[in-house]
């Protein structure tokens, strides 16, 4: 098993860095790691070399080098990126402006990024963040665009509508002859000189907040996961853990009860019944499960089922 994990981790180096330099360096940290257990300077190092939007998929590889008791830690200082487009809708016409700032577009060599957000503002209170990569505005890719077609296409209709991802990274480009550098938004400082930081997502119900983990759990011999896992009501759709046995691996990469899980080794569970969670999550000995923390009460529990290997 520590074998193929190695091999997919170095594979995905190779696909994603092109300078010897740095892959020795990316090399090296881990092994420092390794030995020193100091998680924060990793993680730091880490950033020296995933240093463009491109390359942070390998954040996720990583995740199984490290230890069970590490990962939420791990969690909690990497970069939060969505593969997801999340749909807002703002009013452009609102007294106070749409409530952000923006910088990129071809001529500058990269996509279009949020760079300020206005608190309470419009952009603000549907969620947007800084570090989202705007992907359509009014159902049209931008992809293509220059600084100035956005600005006009923004400005066509009342309703703006935008599709975005995070990425957690903004584009550093003062003109079109400098070389693009990128800053990861927790060390971004906006034109304001406010330092900015973001977390993706982040929600509110009923005033208590959830966010989105990751984790990796590798499974050795008979050692089954140690959870239970319930649907969740009509109101509330879903599969959610309601019980962590403790001692488990899931115990121990700090899985709880309330969890929501919303995908597990790329397969979407929103949107999955009951019998299709649990042939999903027996279907591998390696899993990486994304959950979000506390997003229901284990009072909602319907069915449970004890998932072992």
């Amino acid at each position: 098993m520590e074998r193929k994990v190695a091999k997919e981790f170095r594979h995905k180096v190779e696909l994603l860095i092109e300078n010897d330099a740095e892959k020795d360096y990316l090399y090296d940290v881990l092994r420092m790691y390794h030995q020193s257990m100091d998680l924060p300077v990793l993680v730091g190092d880490l950033k020296l070399v995933i240093n463009e939007p491109k390359r942070l998929p390998l954040f996720d590889a990583i995740r199984p080098l490290i230890p069970l008791k590490h990962q939420v830690e791990y969690d909690l200082l990497t970069p939060k990126r969505s593969r997801k487009l999340k749909e807002v809708r703002l009013d452009r016409t609102h007294r106070d402006g749409l409530g952000l700032s923006v910088r990129g577009g071809l001529e500058f060599g990269c996509g279009l990024y949020i760079s300020q957000i206005v608190k309470d503002g419009q952009a603000d209170n549907v969620g947007l963040q800084v570090g989202d990569e705007i992907v359509r505005i009014n159902g049209y890719s931008i992809s293509s665009c220059i600084h100035e077609e956005v600005i006009s296409l923004i400005k066509t209709t009342k309703t703006v509508s935008l599709k975005v991802r995070h990425v957690g990274m903004i584009p550093v480009k003062s003109s079109s002859e400098e070389t693009l550098k990128w800053q990861f938004v927790d060390q971004f400082v906006s034109e304001s000189g406010e330092k900015k930081s973001s977390i993706a997502g982040l929600a509110s119900i009923g005033g208590k907040e959830i966010k989105e983990k990751k984790v990796f759990l590798s499974l050795v011999g008979e050692k089954g996961m140690g959870i239970s896992i319930s649907s969740g009501p009509t109101q509330k759709p879903g599969i959610y853990i309601s019980n962590v046995k403790p001692g488990s691996l899931s115990a121990e990469v700090g899985l709880e009860a309330g969890d929501q899980i919303v995908e597990v080794n790329g397969v979407d569970f929103t949107a999955l019944d009951h019998k299709e969670a649990v042939k999903v999550l027996k279907s591998s000995r390696s899993l990486t499960i994304t959950v979000l923390t506390g997003a229901v009460s284990t009072e909602c529990e319907t069915r449970k089922l004890m998932i072992s290997q």
